[in-house]
Parts: C-alpha cells; sequence; structure tokens
C-alpha cells in the first residue's frame, strides 16, 4: 500500500536507495526520516521502505514477463518522446516495465543522442553519424549544445543552420551542421513533432498502459480457451 506524501517530502526513487544503504552501514533512522523529510516516526518510515519494495518487486515482475516481448508501436513513441521531453531514462523504464538497456536501445534505433550531465554548449555531446548537409524548413534535430530537440528554419550558410529550440526555453540560433543528430525517421516513422504537453504525455503514458491491459485479457482469455480444447 503506497504511503502518501504531504508537502516538503521526498519519496523518490533515489532518496529511498539511499536511506536503505544507510540503514545497511548502520545509519539512525532519525536521520532516515530526516533524508525523507518526514517527521520522526519509525513506523511510517517502515511502511514508505515496504510500499516501495513492493514497487519494486512488481516492476521487476512485469519486466520479467514482458522480456522477450517484443515492444509495441506506442511504447516506442512513448520511449523515443519522453526522452525527447527531458525525462530520464530511469523514468521511462520505469513506466514502460523495460530495462534501461531495452530504452537505450530503441533511443539508438533513432538516432537519438543519450544525454550525458557532462555535456554541455562548450562540450557537447559527440554525433555518431555521417553528417547531414540536406534539411529543409520543419525537420527534426537534436542539438548537440543545447542538448535538446530542435526545429530546423533555414539554411543560413553551406554547413550551418538556423535552428529553433523546442521547449520551455524556446530561442533560436545558428549551429554548424556536425551539431545536429538528424531525427527526420523519428517524424517520418513515429510521426513526432515536437514536444508534448503535460495532457499529451498523459494520454500517451495512458495508451501504453491500456495496450499491455489488452494484451494481458488476451493472453488470459488464450489461456482460457486452450484449457476449454
Amino acid at each position: 500500500m503506497a504511503v502518501k506524501q504531504k508537502a516538503g517530502e521526498d519519496f523518490s526513487n533515489e532518496k529511498i536507495e539511499l536511506v536503505l544503504s544507510l540503514l545497511e552501514k548502520g545509519e539512525t533512522k532519525k536521520e532516515c526520516c530526516n533524508i525523507l523529510g518526514i517527521k520522526y516516526n519509525t513506523t511510517r518510515l517502515g511502511k514508505i521502505i515496504d510500499a516501495y519494495m513492493e514497487k519494486e518487486a512488481l516492476q521487476e515482475k512485469i519486466k520479467k514477463s514482458l522480456r522477450n516481448k517484443p515492444l509495441e508501436k506506442q511504447d516506442i513513441i512513448y520511449i523515443c518522446q519522453e526522452y525527447l521531453n527531458g525525462e530520464a531514462l530511469v523514468a521511462i523504464s520505469d513506466n514502460t516495465y523495460r530495462s534501461t538497456t531495452v530504452v537505450k536501445n530503441v533511443l539508438k534505433r533513432y538516432n537519438i543522442p543519450l544525454r550525458n550531465a557532462s555535456n554541455n554548449y562548450f562540450n557537447p555531446i559527440y554525433i555518431d553519424e555521417d553528417e547531414s548537409n540536406d534539411y529543409v524548413k520543419g525537420d527534426l534535430v537534436y542539438s548537440a549544445r543545447y542538448n535538446c530537440l530542435a526545429e530546423v528554419i533555414t539554411l543560413v550558410t553551406p554547413g550551418i543552420y538556423r535552428i529553433c529550440i523546442l521547449g520551455k526555453n524556446q530561442k533560436y540560433a545558428n549551429q554548424y551542421s556536425h551539431d545536429l543528430a538528424d531525427l527526420r525517421n523519428v517524424q517520418k516513422d513515429l510521426g513526432i513533432t515536437g514536444i508534448w504537453e503535460k495532457d499529451t504525455r498523459q494520454r500517451a503514458w495512458r495508451a501504453v498502459v491500456d495496450a499491455q491491459k489488452r494484451k494481458k485479457e488476451k493472453n488470459k482469455w488464450r489461456s482460457i480457451m486452450h484449457l476449454l480444447n
């Protein structure tokens, strides 16, 4: 049973994993309560940890059942779009019940660079692909220097494009083509054209969950029919 989180409390996976690690090392439960932002209450601390362990066990069970099953198209769209929206690999892995390796492989297949905290404008992600110089207005790209999704506006001069950085901090910039990852396949194959708003992201997540439920029900009926035959 999930424990309701109050204002100022932090039950994120990172914080609870830290608490579990510290408890193993002999840290006091009072200090662990402080880390989670809760009042000193060993019973509530225990319930928070139990709920986390149950969730982890359930996720691992579902991941195991999906291990050899192919991804649905809506899963692939969700993985790519959420990552381009700035979501973390671990969060996407949890939401789709797939391993981070599966998530990374999908991103690699669609030429989406993996973010790294050490990268910035002056130390950009390395774009491991042949340089493209045939972009046109509206083409989707990933800007290595801005570390985010962008849209091509126009060719400024051979090898340099005017792009629009998409997202909350939308802005325009001129970038060398070798600093742009080609995401036109993401547009063509997956229909992704930009950043999703919150309500669209929620609908996409619901589509993934509903598809998993339909698949589960289908397999259930197959098992029943097999027993009847």
